[in-house]
């Protein structure tokens, strides 16, 4: 079989089970070749072994079953990064991303203060921030050891784990019984913030409900992060992302955090996606000029 009809194969069996079918099915030979998709539609006439096509059979009957790309191929891109997954944590989504370019336009580069990534899972968040903020301490924070494992992965091959620290704490419980543990400064965190009803959505059947539950209206774990974050007086700023739906109660949520918090809004230009509160305890807070 050529790559060319593999491909279309793979692509009629995908379209009654993914939204990109043809792009699934192109990713996954890449995958199995270690090659860019454009050598695939250049060298279309190439005949597979069966070896791969075997294993393209058993990729595409493992995403016909709901099984997401990045699990399948071991990896994703997060902010230009790529990164090691697996279902021990989420999949770094694109939203995310607007959270991690809030935080660097509000940022100079070489800023030195402490920021904490809550609830890392497979760490996107905070490579992203030690790749741009080389000055700043970064501390990762995940309730899962396997998560947390992955997470030290990825700083390892992308040689940043000496900018990060990594702890396995829920949210900020015991953060500080660490020996040494530095006070936060900023506070980011993507925290699973789905309501029982969403949790019911096929296309997310395989990743970890610890890292997607957030209780009966979604908010249970920011509500706690948010309790834990009052006793810290260093914070001067919180980032999360939220639901769309979840802006008033969440904005309601950091004001009673800090009665003088400014609250902004990070949208994708079709609805809010994240929220981020400044105290104005330190004048950190104050936006600087967008990062060329």
């Amino acid at each position: 079989m050529t790559i060319r009809a593999a491909l279309a194969a793979a692509t009629k069996k995908l379209r009654r089970h993914s939204d990109s079918p043809r792009l699934d099915a192109e990713v996954l030979l890449s995958y199995i070749l270690n090659q860019d998709r454009a050598s695939l539609l250049i060298h279309g006439d190439r005949v597979l072994k069966q070896a791969v096509t075997r294993k393209l059979t058993t990729l595409i009957l493992q995403r016909a079953n709901k099984v997401p790309v990045p699990y399948l191929t071991g990896r994703c891109c997060f902010f230009g990064l790529e990164l090691r997954v697996t279902p021990a944590a989420l999949i770094p989504r694109p939203c995310t991303e607007l959270l991690v370019e809030a935080i660097l336009q509000r940022l100079p580069i070489n800023s030195r203060l402490t920021i904490a990534d809550i609830g890392t899972g497979s760490g996107a968040i905070a490579l992203a921030l030690a790749k741009h903020l080389p000055q700043a301490t970064i501390i990762a924070t995940d309730i899962s050891s396997a998560a947390l494992a992955t997470a030290k992965k990825n700083a390892h091959q992308l040689r940043l784990a000496d900018h990060i620290s990594f702890l396995q704490c829920s949210l900020l419980k015991s953060y500080n019984l660490q020996p040494n543990a530095l006070q936060p400064d900023f506070i980011i965190a993507n925290l699973p913030y789905l309501r029982p009803e969403q949790l019911a959505e096929p296309s997310i059947s395989h990743e970890p409900r610890l890292a997607l539950a957030g209780g009966r209206d979604g908010l249970d774990h920011i509500r706690r992060l948010l309790r834990q974050a009052a006793t810290f007086p260093t914070i001067s700023l919180i980032a999360l992302e939220i639901d769309p739906g979840q802006v008033r109660t969440t904005r309601d949520l950091l004001r009673r955090w800090s009665s003088t918090a400014t609250v902004t809004t990070v949208s994708d230009g079709l609805a809010i996606r994240g929220l981020l509160a400044c105290s104005g305890r330190i004048n950190t807070c104050v936006p600087s000029p967008a990062r060329r």
